[in-house]
């Protein structure tokens, strides 16, 4: 019974500093491609829609890859809750459910109810689930998809296994890499009937997902383009891991006492080394989540010496590193891409906290880094003047104030249109930097045209939006300051000039520009 208050307590804290870290800041791309993958579920029952009719075709490949995140949305949606409000909702009761499940996964896989307590105090404070879970991101729900997946593969479940990977890879496009080594530790002994299994739930249920949202509205083929060499790193990063797999049995089975297993001992320390010194977002997590980091690092260590550790400390070791190197790829900066690998470090971390802290001196220093966490994970992205990132981004403040003054039938042409089509429901179109700029339908070019010359335009878009300020001054149809700054990616720009719509036509345009 002590423990289970015990666990509560983790919760309430879990609870209040995940409350803490709401926001109403919507991060572009990413946050808008949720909500417009769940706008599209919800109205055209298909990941890919476009934005009004005759609007921008949307999204891209890569905008649509994590429709289960979005499914939620938009159920959450279909029972009266604004999609924003319905996505920290699924944020928050997944990052609650995810610290129920690290306590059950520590004793069930380490076989300690102490180990289960540590992994759900870790991931309580930890800053990736608590900080990004306060805005519209799907790392909560990954998260919390990451720890299903490794609890289900100490089970016999195969098709459950194979259902929860789907799952999960619905959740993020990139845990498809994660499935042969999971099949590796969770297949043992090594069965051809097993393996089928889980691969054919797998696929079943990804088919069937396609079959539901059909994404696809430009031909598999543009897709297959869209994804450049990312199948080519994909094979070869699978290859690798069950090579690697296959020299990490033998080496740490059959080669008792040998330099060659000092070498897959050490192998933790080596990998965290590495990857401080080349990647800085390894950096970044390591300053934002030191606990999980060090503990990780130290429990993979002692779990590798122990042999009834040892194929979890492998499989666990070949998800970071997988997880690492796909993120690298992608990234090399983004320390909130490291979150993704939290599921897989949780384990260790609780391990070497319950080995280490058996000392009252080593409990006081758990005690006092724990603290450390909580104050770093409370702080967050509020340690920036004026809380910039706890604020209505500009181009939603934008659209909501043009709102009134775009008529029903025109089309709104934007840089980022995703917040106008979203929060104004006009078909929306975007542009590009080179002439004709404007690419619309034949059914559009007689509505009228509404260019919105804000921020973004005139720093994605110089080209087109000097045109405007060339050729279009007796166009406008309105001009008014947004009254807040313009944030993109992980800058923060003071509003120089007042956001300037103008009114136009496809026919006037294109005499303008020729």
């Amino acid at each position: 019974m002590r423990r289970f208050g015990v666990l509560a307590g983790v919760l309430a804290v879990g609870l209040m500093l995940r409350l803490h870290a709401l926001s109403p800041y919507i991060f572009y791309p990413d946050g808008y491609q949720s909500l417009m993958v769940a706008r599209n579920l919800q109205t055209a029952h298909r990941a890919v829609a476009t934005m009004g009719p005759g609007g921008l075709l949307y999204p891209d490949l890569f905008g649509w890859t994590r429709p289960a995140y979005s499914a939620l949305i938009a159920l959450g949606s279909g029972l009266g809750l604004r999609p924003v409000v319905a996505a920290q909702g699924i944020n928050m009761m997944a990052g609650l459910a995810a610290i129920v499940l690290a306590y059950h996964l520590g004793g069930r896989l380490l076989a300690s109810r102490r180990a289960g307590l540590a992994a759900a105090a870790l991931l309580a404070v930890s800053y990736g689930p608590v900080v990004w879970g306060g805005f519209v991101l799907s790392e909560a729900l990954s998260v919390l998809m990451l720890l299903l997946v490794i609890w289900q593969a100490g089970r016999r479940h195969d098709f459950a296994l194979g259902a929860l990977l789907a799952l999960a890879t619905l959740t993020r496009y990139e845990y498809a890499i994660l499935l042969l080594p999971t099949l590796a530790f969770a297949v043992r002994p090594f069965s051809w009937a097993r393996v089928g299994a889980v691969l054919g739930s797998y696929m079943l249920l990804v088919a069937l997902a396609f079959a539901l949202i059909h994404p696809f509205a430009y031909g598999p083929a543009a897709a297959l383009a869209q994804m450049g060499g990312l199948p080519l790193i994909t094979l070869g990063l699978m290859t690798a891991v069950l090579l690697v797999a296959l020299a990490g049995k033998f080496l740490t089975q059959n080669v008792k006492n040998s330099p060659l297993r000092s070498v897959i001992v050490a192998l933790p320390a080596i990998l965290a080394v590495t990857a401080l010194i080349v990647l800085p977002s390894a950096r970044g997590f390591l300053a934002t989540d030191p606990l999980i980091a060090i503990a990780a690092v130290t429990g993979l260590t002692l779990m590798l010496r122990r042999p009834q550790h040892r194929a979890l400390a492998l499989y666990l070791l070949a998800g970071v590193t997988l997880l690492a190197v796909i993120y690298a790829r992608i990234n090399p900066t983004m320390d909130r891409y490291w979150t993704h690998l939290i599921p897989f470090l949780l384990l260790p971390a609780a391990y070497a906290v319950i080995t280490l802290c058996r000392r009252r001196a080593m409990l006081a220093l758990f005690a006092l880094l724990f603290t450390i966490q909580v104050i770093i994970s409370a702080i967050g992205l509020r340690g920036e003047p004026g809380n910039p990132w706890f604020q209505p981004g500009y181009e939603a403040v934008a659209a909501r104030r043009i709102t009134g003054l775009v008529p029903s039938n025109a089309v709104i042409v934007a840089a980022l249109p995703e917040p106008y089509y979203l929060i104004t429901g006009r078909t929306t179109q975007s542009i590009a930097d080179r002439p004709p700029y404007i690419f619309l339908p034949p059914e559009l070019k007689s509505r009228p045209l509404y260019i919105i010359q804000d921020e973004a335009m005139r720093r994605l878009f110089p080209r087109f939006s000097a045109l405007l300020d060339e050729k279009l001054q007796d166009n406008k149809a309105a001009q008014l300051k947004v009254g807040t700054d313009f944030r993109y990616i992980t800058q923060i720009i003071p509003e120089h000039q007042p956001l300037t719509m103008y009114k136009t036509n496809q026919s006037e345009l294109t005499a303008v520009i020729h």
